[in-house]
């Protein structure tokens, strides 16, 4: 019929944040020091998203990627055998049916690999909010 064929559209997306400088003061009077690397404030933090669609489906995968840091909260004057804090990465992935131009179905697991923030001994806490894997389901839909 003299229509060329459409395989969908794939969209690759990755975003880098290398932090260079993390000053901060626990006391009003205090000057702010450089927390850069330390269970606070990771160095860097990558989050690479792939997406496909076709017609009215999509499917989205998205890893998130922190670096490692010192167990401290001051990097500056920890101890020599601090504990270094292991990199990390959670996955999420995301599938959407688009009903109408308007609406649009999105299922999706977040954290499908079930991974957890490193443990930090020194503070006796998890270094970041991880909440296990969880499933979903959103309607979105706009009236125009």
């Amino acid at each position: 019929d003299g229509k060329s064929a459409d395989w969908g559209r794939i969209s690759l997306r990755n975003q880098t944040n290398y932090t260079l400088k993390a000053e901060r003061s626990d006391l009003p009077d205090q000057a702010p020091l450089d927390r850069l690397g330390g269970s606070d404030y990771a160095k860097w933090r990558n989050i690479f998203t792939a997406a496909y669609e076709y017609e009215q489906w999509g499917v989205q995968t998205q890893v998130s990627t922190y670096s490692s840091a010192l167990d401290s909260r001051d990097p500056q004057s920890a101890p020599a055998n601090t504990v270094t804090l292991p990199s990390y990465s959670l996955v999420n992935l995301t599938g959407s049916y688009r009903f109408s131009k308007q609406g649009v179905v999105r299922v999706g697991v977040n954290n499908i690999l079930d991974r957890i923030a490193p443990f930090s001994p020194s503070l006796n806490q998890f270094t970041n909010t991880t909440s296990g894997r969880f499933a979903f389901v959103s309607v979105d839909y706009s009236m125009k």
